[in-house]
This record gives structure tokens, sequence and C-alpha cells, in this order.
């Protein structure tokens, strides 16, 4: 398991000054890698359908575009 997140991890290291795009990323999966992405140096480009809340499930292509904004 170790040698799984050690790979993942320095997977994304290589991404500092690197785009990429990602759809899904209003929740969930998408949302986290895109995050994680930005968080390591990476220009992100997201895509999502979802502009309205969902009552029961949180994020919107917006909300998902501000958090990354702040990520960097």
């Amino acid at each position: 398991m170790w040698l799984i997140f050690h790979t993942f991890t320095l997977c994304f290291r290589k991404l500092v000054g690197k785009t990429v795009f990602i759809s899904g990323a209003s929740r969930g999966i998408g949302k986290s890698i895109g995050l994680r992405c930005a968080k390591d140096g990476a220009n992100i480009v997201i895509a999502a359908k979802t502009t309205v809340p969902h009552p029961k499930l949180p994020g919107t292509i917006f909300t998902a575009a501000q958090e990354s904004e702040t990520a960097q």
C-alpha cells in the first residue's frame, strides 16, 4: 500500500507548470483530483455540468472553481 501511495505522490510532484483538464470536477473524485493538482502547482481547467446545487449533494462548477483558486 505504501508503494502505491508513494508512486502516486511522486506523480503529482511532476505537475508543476503543467496544464491539466478535468471533467466532472464539481464534486467527488474529479473535484478531489483537481484540488490536488492545483495544490501541486498545476494549472487546472475544470469542466462540470452542475451549475445549480443539488439539495443533497453540495458543490457546483462555481464552488469548485473558487476552491481551486484558493488551493494554489
